[in-house]
């Protein structure tokens, strides 16, 4: 398992949700769209798709079905200024990952 996906597990392990974790872009955008999630937490820089493009499939295929939008969690190792202003751009909030403590 990933870095990244470990820390959200071990933040995650005694709340009451139900986590879909996949390896790349691609895969985030065909769970979003098969799948009902209450929030998508995605990782921008992600292989085959970074999660910029995938987030921005994801909106696109909402609006185009006419589905409400789900809320979406930007997350990355690496907070950029650049990197936080282009989750926000495509309608994400940001946060940041480390291993004692997750901000937002």
């Amino acid at each position: 398992m990933p870095r990244d996906q470990f820390l959200i597990q071990g933040y995650l392990k005694l709340e009451p949700y139900e986590l879909t974790f996949v390896e790349n872009g691609k895969l985030a955008v065909e769970a979003a769209l098969g799948g009902t999630f209450d929030l998508i937490l995605m990782d921008t820089q992600m292989p085959v798709m970074n999660g910029l493009i995938a987030t921005q499939l994801i909106r696109d295929a909402e609006k185009q079905a006419g589905r409400t939008p789900v809320p979406f969690l930007s997350v990355t190792a690496n907070a950029r200024q650049e990197d936080i202003v282009l989750s926000r751009a495509a309608g994400r909030m940001s946060t940041s990952l480390n291993q004692s403590r997750m901000t937002i």
